[in-house]
């Protein structure tokens, strides 16, 4: 009895399985058009037609030009969200506040989210494009890590001065 690999043992349908590829930007041979063609039909195509579809394919989507070497567009995104972070941030935490002496607690409530996971979440609703698959406690560790790495222009001469102190000349 031979082996298939487990590369070639479809589960789902043909047609299903070239969708995945195409999403996945891998190439589908004319063989695996031929299967999906007559799947979905039923029965079998004529010997000839068989030949002729069996030479087709659809090449994989390559992108021209060099891969980016870091992820600026995700930089950008979390600039424009820091910007915007303190201001949500101070809206919700008043909110809270609000609520809390509204019940007469000064705690909040432990099934009730913090004010900085609600900011949060409104910028995974915001930002779909830039934040797509991610909760939000990663978006508030990319957001730590980012501000971390970033130093402001103003300080840019004090943090090299740190850094590098300056011998003293003898």
């Amino acid at each position: 009895m031979t082996k298939i690999p487990f590369e070639k043992q479809y589960l789902i349908d043909p047609v299903e399985r070239i969708k995945l590829d195409r999403a996945q930007r891998v190439g589908v041979s004319g063989d695996a058009l031929l299967q999906a063609i007559e799947w979905s039909l039923g029965r079998r195509l004529d010997d000839s037609l068989r030949e002729e579809v069996s030479k087709f394919s659809i090449s994989a989507d390559n992108r021209r030009g060099r891969p980016r070497s870091g992820n600026h567009l995700e930089s950008f995104a979390l600039g424009k969200m820091n910007a915007r972070y303190p201001a949500l941030l101070q809206k919700y935490e008043e909110d809270a506040k609000q609520r809390c002496s509204a019940a007469g607690s000064r705690v909040l409530a432990r099934a009730e989210p913090t004010p900085s996971e609600v900011a949060y979440t409104e910028f995974l609703r915001d930002m779909p494009k830039d934040f797509s698959n991610i909760s939000w406690q990663a978006l508030r560790n990319k957001h730590s890590a980012w501000k971390s790495a970033i130093t402001d222009s103003e300080d840019y001469d004090a943090e090299i001065d740190r850094r590098f102190p300056s011998s003293p000349d003898s």
